[in-house]
């Protein structure tokens, strides 16, 4: 079956246009992932809660309002997130497990 040089022609548009979606989704991931991991390396609970908000990230009021269960979840997050270095995973791994709490990543990298 011959195409019409106008559905071809089309169907090369929308190619692009999907090309150009995703190098806008992988930069908009790759700005997320540096927002994330800057936030998390710093420890700094104020840097941490910007992010939270400003990408919108869903962490339950009862996990920002408590202190303890804050720092549970910035060093759960820390052990899973592969683009920590390995080493700043293992202290938060390490830190979870010194507090009774085990970092559920399973890989045994750390």
């Amino acid at each position: 079956m011959k195409r019409s040089r106008k559905s071809v022609q089309g169907y090369h548009n929308r190619s692009r246009e999907d090309r150009q979606r995703a190098r806008q989704a992988r930069k908009e991931a790759a700005r997320y992932a540096k927002a994330r991991d800057g936030a998390l390396l710093s420890m700094d609970r104020a840097k941490i809660l910007k992010w939270l908000v400003e990408y919108r990230v869903g962490w339950p009021k009862a996990v920002i309002n408590s202190e303890a269960v804050f720092w549970v979840m910035v060093h759960k997050t820390r052990a899973a997130v592969r683009s920590i270095p390995l080493d700043e995973r293992r202290k938060s791994a390490a830190w979870l497990r010194g507090h009774g709490f085990n970092e559920f990543d399973g890989s045994g990298e750390l």
